[in-house]
């Protein structure tokens, strides 16, 4: 099997591109010319991050909030639950107290503004 290069390639695209669409070699390097323009400006475009459903965008070290909210979390009535808690395995009162402190942090975390421009 032959193996092409990128620019070869790219060549054999053009040279077909010319052929079925009729286009005659002159108006290869305008094509050339445009192709290299929206190549260029989709290189230098911002480029928004793509959050799957379910994620957030977090800082990488908390904020203070988020670290006093995360501490917080298993004080605070709404997110405890005595009864469910007591029947639980000290394993699973560690992972419940994380859940709790995830969320919390989650919910201090900053909010990134929308752009309006």
């Amino acid at each position: 099997m032959t193996k092409f290069t990128k620019e070869q390639l790219i060549t054999r695209a053009k040279m077909r591109l010319a052929m079925v669409a009729g286009f005659p070699e002159s108006q290869l390097a305008q094509m050339d010319k445009c192709l290299g323009e929206i190549a260029l400006e989709r290189l230098t475009a911002p480029v928004e991050p793509v959050v799957p459903d379910g994620y957030v965008l977090v800082p990488a070290e908390p904020t203070e909030d988020m670290v006093i909210a995360g501490f917080e979390a298993e004080l605070r009535e709404e997110f405890h639950d005595p009864e469910a808690y007591e029947t639980m395995s000290g394993c699973e009162q560690a992972a419940h107290r994380a859940k709790l402190c995830w969320a919390a942090m989650i919910a201090a975390a900053p909010k990134q503004e929308a752009d309006n421009g």
